[in-house]
């Protein structure tokens, strides 16, 4: 099934809007904020409820835009935009479809919204929620297939993924690090062949990323 020219329309203004806010709060907060908007790291991501195998974690790299914006001392929202790399191995075993391990690569812009509590002057506990927009997908393998199969098509998989996210800051006076588990509520595949080998599989990540922290120049 093709993806209708307009919701492909919808997700590019999505994608368009959502750079322009954290862009627009960044430039509003520029005087106030003591972190850097930029935040790089890294995801391990799997595969949920994967009855056909076992699943094998997938790393990734994550980069994106991270504005901070205060609503008190001990409260804060974070609007995101960043590049995700997920997917996964699935090791399978099962005669009448394939044996042998498929790595699969899906790519995602990740819109992510959380708020922040700060427990401490080095804790915060983040929770919030995160849309996904697929980027790309592929998978590779090594072993032998019951019946003949190609590539994944782009509509195989679907679009959009979104769940909730959860997880705890660390912060020192030189740079703030976050572990946040993102726990996707959409099954990767869209059409039938694709859910021959992934079933009703969902993309979970661990992801661990950085933030620096700014200085503010001392007045003569």
């Amino acid at each position: 099934m093709k993806a209708r020219p307009y919701l492909s329309n919808h997700i590019i203004s999505f994608i368009l809007w959502s750079v322009s806010g954290c862009l627009l709060v960044d430039h509003a907060q520029a005087q106030r904020r003591k972190t850097s908007i930029l935040k790089v790291g890294t995801g391990i991501s799997f595969f949920s409820n994967q009855a056909n195998g076992s699943s094998v974690p997938r790393v990734g790299l994550s980069i994106g835009l991270a504005p901070t914006i205060p609503l008190s001392p001990e409260l804060y929202l974070k609007p995101e935009i960043a590049f995700s790399m997920k997917g996964g191995r699935i090791d399978y075993n099962a005669a009448n479809i394939f044996s042998g391990n498929v790595r699969y690569q899906i790519n995602y812009l990740d819109l992510p919204l959380v708020a922040g509590l700060r427990v401490t002057r080095w804790l915060v506990v983040e929770g919030g929620a995160y849309g996904a927009v697929k980027l790309g997908g592929s998978f590779d393998f090594q072993g032998t297939f019951a019946v003949g199969y190609g590539a994944f098509d782009r509509h195989d998989l679907h679009g959009f993924d979104y769940g909730p996210i959860g997880g705890v800051v660390l912060q020192s006076r030189l740079l703030q690090l976050g572990i946040r588990y993102y726990h996707g509520l959409t099954e990767i595949a869209a059409e039938e062949k694709a859910r021959i080998l992934l079933g009703n599989a969902r993309n979970n990540t661990i992801q661990l990323c950085i933030q620096l922290k700014r200085f503010r120049r001392k007045k003569n």
